[in-house]
């Protein structure tokens, strides 16, 4: 059981024998949202990488076909995906938990994704992008989450979490996620001169629908991202980590400096959650979810030349019936160029 953690991180690998990706790292915690508080979802960590195109196996475009398409001229992509995600109850003092609160638990996984983009023939309005995504992963005590807490508060020198000998128990997990993105609208000066370039105004529309199914994590959304900005790229807009890992960009290694803020909005219908309803097969905590709930979303990307850095701030309304309030968390992402 002590080598599952080695077993799913090896096979987000599989792939890494291909050159030139564009990885991204994510870090997501409820401390990063002012006025939050150590509680609920309260870490995440997630490391993707998307290829080239022309490092995409044969097999894999094949399969790629057979995902839905506009027109002729797309561009198939391969990825890797692992991370770590991370649940405690609202009072983490307590030793045992509040047994309506949400329970302890964690997610250690790894996966891969195909990604199909396709740009349309008369300008970024009806661009899309076709994502299918895998993961494989572990809950309870293999997936780490609590040594990685209580080590993590004790580096920084605060309480230690009380309940994690409470988490949910041990269960192999996994997550298929079928996303796709849209550009509905899109505007603005794509052209500016010199004196305007830094804040000339160009907008876009993005519409997402996403399918998630598996053991872990069963639920559809549907929702909206508006961008604004200089110069914006004919990518898909910022992801989190419970998106797929949609994000195909098509960076540069100039120094050019863009930027756009970003909105968004999302309903989610809510099947199953695994850190919610509890395990599986085993009797574990678990609290009654809600089955409907929606995310606001709000922030800023920066990009110079191949990197760009992002930042959300999330509100997500209750996940649970008991929960008292709804909660808030940010969202950070580097992007860059790699060799790996």
């Amino acid at each position: 059981m002590q080598s599952a953690p080695v077993v799913v991180v090896s096979c987000g690998l599989l792939v890494c024998g291909c050159a030139g990706a564009a990885t991204t790292i994510t870090t997501e915690n409820d401390l990063y949202s002012v006025g939050n508080r150590d509680r609920w979802y309260t870490n995440g960590l997630r490391v993707a990488g998307v290829y080239r195109t022309d490092a995409t196996p044969p097999l894999v475009r094949d399969i790629a076909e057979r995902l839905p398409r506009v027109s002729n001229d797309d561009t198939t992509q391969i990825g890797w995906i692992a991370g770590q995600d991370m649940y405690t109850p609202g009072d983490t003092s307590l030793d045992p938990p509040d047994p309506a609160d949400r329970p302890y638990g964690g997610w250690l996984y790894a996966g891969v994704l195909v990604s199909k983009a396709t740009r349309a023939e008369d300008g970024p309005e009806g661009d899309s992008v076709h994502v299918l995504e895998v993961d494989l992963g572990v809950v309870g005590p293999p997936s780490l989450a609590g040594q990685t807490q209580v080590s993590y508060h004790h580096l920084i020198d605060v309480d230690r979490p009380q309940g994690w000998e409470y988490e949910l128990r041990y269960e192999p997990g996994i997550v298929v996620q079928y996303e796709q993105r849209r550009r509905l609208l899109a505007g603005g000066s794509s052209e500016p001169g010199p004196e305007s370039r830094a804040f000339a105004g160009e907008w876009d529309l993005i519409g997402v629908g996403n399918l998630t199914a598996g053991n872990i994590f069963t639920h559809g959304s549907l929702g909206a991202i508006g961008r604004w900005g200089n110069e914006l790229r004919r990518d898909f807009g910022p992801s989190t980590i419970h998106s797929a890992a949609v994000d195909v960009p098509h960076l540069t290694t100039t120094r050019d400096f863009r930027w756009y803020l970003f909105g968004g909005v999302e309903g989610r219908a809510v099947a199953r959650n695994i850190f919610l309803d509890g395990n599986t097969w085993r009797d574990s905590p678990s609290v009654d979810k809600e089955p409907f709930l929606a995310e606001l979303r709000a922030g800023l990307a920066i990009e110079w030349g191949s990197l760009r850095l992002t930042y959300t701030n999330i509100n997500r309304t209750r996940e649970f019936e008991d929960q008292e309030s709804a909660s808030s968390f940010g969202s950070i992402s580097l992007t860059f160029e790699s060799q790996f």
